[in-house]
């Protein structure tokens, strides 16, 4: 069942379709991250601009491995100029890897502390090592291939050699992903967060381990791929060598994507908690006072004065009985307008003042646009959210 996919035709058009899809997708995503951290938050971090570079290699992949086929890349007996772009596609796509996982783990760095920064950096450069060397074993040809494969490198190297190279990038990133997948929860589980916040910041931070699971998918379908005989060769699987780069690349886009979420998610929350507290709160009011008139009545030699004083003001009790302001009633009811408006002010000051200003982890968590309540510790009162 897998020969006849793999043995397919349409590989130009299957091409085409993968990789102008997956730069689209990206490019919407990434710019949505970067327009959200410069208008929103406090501007690009080093995450922002590693995870920039990285989109810049997967387009420039996208583009090669779209056009590759077109230009003659076949498995068998493909020419020069298609393999040549369609190992250009498949370096690209290995660095854009490394730099996609570094510029995630960058964003756990800084909002981890400790010996989990040291693993993060550990885990940043064995990622880096693996994609560099399974980069560099793309552009060389297998010594003891039972096939003639098209090749354009004079040097060779055992098909031993390359299997275990390939191997061990498989092995590092589905670790990696299953690391980097988990060490959100163990972060947000040392820090105060709401629960039902807490989940949705666990889970968009954590979408970058489905690219561990494409990863693995990958795997194995590639040990499933044609195989080479001494009587026929190495058939032209050349379309099931188009869908493995498909997934390849799509681990790259995963991350790019799974890193734009988070901040959409809080920007999204923020806008709906936002108007729904001005369409639909209910403010409390103050008693209503009043401006009331007072008219006299006055005869002097047989005609009648009429005077009206306008100095009155008048409050309405809570009970319903509006008064003058100036009597002994009103007078109780402004101070004591006064005294909870002073109190509301004072309460605001201190919240603020307590979490906001002098709270870091939640300073460097709104800065990053990935949770506006996250604190240190559990506040007391609970800040608003």
């Amino acid at each position: 069942m897998l020969d006849s996919f793999f043995l397919r035709s349409g590989s130009e058009e299957l091409a085409k379709v993968i990789h102008s899809l997956s730069g689209a997708v990206t490019t919407i995503f990434l710019l949505s991250r970067l327009w959200a951290r410069t208008s929103l938050y406090k501007g690009l971090w080093w995450d922002d601009y590693i995870l920039i570079a990285s989109w810049v290699l997967l387009l420039c992949g996208n583009g090669l491995a779209a056009s590759a086929p077109s230009y003659g890349f076949r498995v068998i007996e493909g020419t020069s100029h298609g393999w040549t772009l369609a190992f250009s596609s498949i370096s690209l796509f290995y660095i854009a890897m490394a730099l996609s996982k570094t510029a995630f783990a960058v964003t756990l760095i800084r909002l981890s502390a400790g010996r989990t920064r040291v693993v993060l950096w550990i885990v940043v450069l064995f990622v880096c090592a693996v994609n560099i060397a399974a980069a560099v074993i793309t552009w060389l040809d297998l010594c003891d291939a039972l096939a003639d494969v098209k090749g354009i490198s004079s040097f060779c190297v055992p098909m031993q050699t390359a299997v275990w190279i390939h191997v061990a990038n498989a092995a590092v990133t589905i670790l990696a992903d299953a690391y980097l997948a988990y060490l959100p929860w163990r972060v947000l589980a040392r820090i105060y967060i709401p629960s039902r916040e807490k989940w949705g910041v666990g889970i968009t931070m954590s979408l970058v381990g489905l690219a561990g699971i494409v990863c693995l998918v990958r795997t194995v379908l590639a040990g499933h791929s044609p195989k080479a005989t001494e009587e026929l060769g190495t058939p032209d699987w050349t379309y099931g060598w188009v869908a493995l780069v498909g997934l390849f690349q799509a681990e790259v886009a995963i991350y790019i994507i799974a890193q734009a979420i988070p901040l959409l998610r809080v920007f999204y929350l923020g806008r709906t908690k936002g108007s729904s507290r001005t369409s639909g709160s209910v403010h409390k009011a103050p008693p209503p006072s009043f401006v009331g008139k007072k008219m006299t009545t006055q005869v002097t030699g047989g005609e009648t004065i009429h005077a009206t004083d306008e100095s009155i003001e008048l409050v309405q009790l809570p009970s319903g009985k509006i008064v003058q302001a100036n009597s002994e009633e009103g007078r109780a009811v402004r101070e004591s307008q006064r005294n909870e408006e002073n109190t509301v002010a004072q309460r605001q000051v201190q919240q603020t003042t307590s979490f906001n200003m002098d709270d870091e982890v939640h300073r460097i968590w709104a800065d990053m646009g990935l949770s506006r309540r996250a604190w240190s510790q559990s506040p007391s009162p609970p800040p608003a959210a």
